[in-house]
């Protein structure tokens, strides 16, 4: 699974330079959707959705999971050194 920040409205992924694009090729690859949602409360970004992608590439596929982030998250903080990965 790859996880990727997008943008509503352009449906532009976030790379790895701040840089919004169309080529999911070159987007930004998150470890977790806690650290993306951490990225996003950091920057105080809006209008933003995290994807997840599941097939080999990055393109659109209608198996990813598509999590659209509320405009006003809050100053809640995620523990990302939390997250676990499971195994098996």
């Amino acid at each position: 699974m790859k996880v990727v920040l997008q943008k509503m409205g352009s449906l532009q992924y976030l790379q790895e330079d701040g840089r919004w694009t169309h080529r999911t090729e070159t987007a930004r690859i998150f470890p977790n959707t806690l650290n993306a949602l951490n990225f996003c409360e950091a920057r105080q970004l809006q209008g933003i959705q995290i994807r997840l992608k599941f097939g080999q590439n990055l393109s659109d596929d209608p198996s990813d999971i598509i999590l659209p982030l509320l405009e006003t998250m809050g100053t809640k903080n995620y523990d990302t050194q939390r997250v676990r990965t499971l195994k098996g």
